[in-house]
Formats: C-alpha cells, sequence, structure tokens
C-alpha cells in the first residue's frame, strides 16, 4: 500500500504526528522548568508529562511498528512452513477421496 507517489503511508502521517507532539511538548516547557511562586509543586507534574508524552510518541511511532513487523512475518513463516495445499492431506500430496455415490436414474416419477 502506498501512498501519494513513491512514498509509504507512513511517511505522510508522521509529520503530523510528530509536530503535534512537539508543540506539546514545547508548551508543557515552562510548566517543567518554572520558576516563581508554586514552580516547586508544579514541575514534577510538567516533567512527568513531557516525559510519557515523548515515550509514549516514541513506542508508537518506532517500538509497535517493529514489533507487529517481526511478529507478522514469524507468523507467516511458521504457517507456510506447516500449510499444504488445498486439497491434500497426506504428506505424500495424495488428493483428498472423492466420494463414489451410486447413480440414481430418475425415471417418470411412476411408482415402480
Amino acid at each position: 500500500m502506498t501512498g501519494r507517489g513513491s512514498h509509504p503511508p507512513g511517511a505522510t502521517r508522521i509529520r503530523p504526528i510528530l509536530m503535534t507532539a512537539a508543540t506539546t511538548v514545547l508548551a508543557m516547557a515552562p510548566l517543567a522548568f518554572g520558576h516563581g511562586s508554586g514552580a516547586s509543586e508544579r514541575m514534577p507534574l510538567g516533567v512527568v508529562l513531557t516525559g510519557g508524552l515523548i515515550s509514549s510518541t516514541a513506542l508508537s511511532l518506532l517500538v509497535v511498528p517493529v514489533l507487529y513487523t517481526l511478529l507478522d512475518d514469524g507468523a507467516q513463516r511458521l504457517f507456510r512452513r506447516h500449510r499444504r495445499p488445498a486439497g491434500h492431506i497426506w504428506a505424500d500430496d495424495r488428493p483428498l477421496p472423492t466420494a463414489q455415490l451410486p447413480v440414481v436414474a430418475l425415471g417418470d416419477g411412476a411408482p415402480p
């Protein structure tokens, strides 16, 4: 799946995500590094919020896609190795037996 041109879809979505996270982190900078009355009480909240936003952005943009790709590739390798062609259940690739049903001739509907 590709986005516009030759760019993958993730490349078109990463810019707004990073810009939103960056503006939020920069908006919380005065809270984390503030001075004045009450700053010592608000500073831990600003640090925790900034660190949480940075770590959650990194997790959702880097770690989750990498783990998903690794797990998906591993599952495809595992199931491709154990999958048999449709209609074959034996190791020597014999086709499934077909049922030999008797052929019944239909008459004119009159009882025998």
